[in-house]
């Protein structure tokens, strides 16, 4: 108690009456004390557009101003609100990219069901049956097998094509020395021009839009390794100046990013033997000696695997071909027995019509 009277201010009257203690400077200039002032408010407050304007005044110069003038003038300003907030939308998304997002996927039941728990038995029974295959007759599969072929001969033809149209480019490749402008060549061949991610070479996007058929894709980047492999060795690396040594070890990076994903996307079915000894030159050349090794003993594996499957399939066929063959023979001999027991009744027959013709 002692420390709050020693605090308490003596030189200072306090008032009961808020008007009272107005400042006379208020009066004089007939201000309101105690207004409240929205920072924020004013903060967020837009004047108008010149156009807004333009259009209030081309409203106000027709003298009188009706209701339907008012109603104008409001619509003209959503219209113009409405304008702005789509070029905002497609700005925003133009950056984002969420355009090529797919739609959002929204799993719904259906209530008109009023099945039971027998209903949701017979229809989990009925997921976990397999398909039935429709059965095709031999000419429909004919004319399938004969369409397919023809499909797959005009892909590759029209990457056959593409591909002499891409052998300058990824030559040029091979020529060039400087960093900067080896680095934009391979990414623009690879990549693409719109691409989004500057070092993205999963899947090798300009490429696989480029050509259909997964062989043809495969020859190219093949290609492309063998061009940069080229290329560093009329640059030589290792006698580059300490400037251009981190511009050279991202290319280092790339050709290494390249022969990865061209292992994982190739290396199954489409890389023959020329194109796992560049992969491993390449990974030899910048010092990768057991990354190529494992490289070649995953490319083994799978072929190794394929003509194993191959060897499967034959036997299977020739075993099936032999047992068609017996049955054929035995059906055969069946029906000729037939025939030979249907002609000895017949010979019979005409012999006891002879005999008694004689009689």
């Amino acid at each position: 108690v002692e420390l709050g009277k020693a605090d308490e201010i003596k030189h200072v009257e306090l008032l009961e009456n808020a008007e009272d203690a107005q400042d006379p400077v208020w009066r004089r200039a007939g201000w309101t004390p105690g207004e409240y002032v929205d920072a924020v408010s004013q903060q967020e407050f837009m004047e108008k557009s010149q156009a807004m304007k333009a259009l209030e005044d081309k409203v106000r110069a027709k003298g009188k101003v009706n209701a339907r003038d008012l109603e104008w003038l409001r619509k003209s300003a959503l219209k113009r609100r409405s304008l702005a907030l789509r070029k905002l939308h497609n700005y925003a998304k133009s950056l984002t990219g969420s355009d090529k997002l797919h739609p959002a996927i929204i799993m719904r039941e259906d209530k008109g069901d009023k099945g039971g728990k027998d209903d949701k038995k017979g229809d989990a029974k009925k997921k976990d049956e397999p398909p039935k295959e429709e059965k095709l007759s031999k000419k429909h599969q004919e004319l399938l097998d004969k369409k397919k072929a023809d499909e797959e001969a005009k892909m590759k033809e029209l990457d056959r094509k593409q591909l002499e149209s891409w052998d300058k480019p990824l030559d040029k490749i091979a020529e060039t020395t400087d960093l900067d402008k080896l680095e934009l060549l391979l990414l623009d061949q690879l990549l693409g021009y719109n691409r989004i991610i500057h070092d993205y070479f999963l899947g090798f996007p300009a490429v696989s839009s480029a050509f259909r058929t997964s062989e043809a894709q495969a020859k190219v980047v093949v290609k492309a390794i063998k061009s940069l492999r080229a290329a560093f060795k009329k640059i030589q690396l290792s006698k580059l100046p300490a400037a251009d040594q981190p511009k050279a070890s991202v290319l280092v990076r790339y050709l290494f990013t390249m022969c990865q994903e061209a292992m994982n996307s190739f290396g199954k079915k489409d890389l023959d033997g020329k194109g796992i000894k560049a992969i491993q030159e390449a990974l030899i050349c910048v010092g990768f000696p057991k990354t190529a090794e494992h490289a070649f003993q995953t490319w083994k594996a799978h072929q190794l695997k394929v003509a194993e499957a191959a060897a499967a399939e034959a036997a299977a066929a020739t075993e099936k071909g032999g047992k068609a063959g017996k049955d054929d023979k035995k059906k055969a001999g069946g029906k000729d027995d037939k025939k030979k027991d249907e002609k000895k009744k017949d010979d019979k027959k005409d012999d006891k019509k002879d005999k008694k013709d004689k009689k």
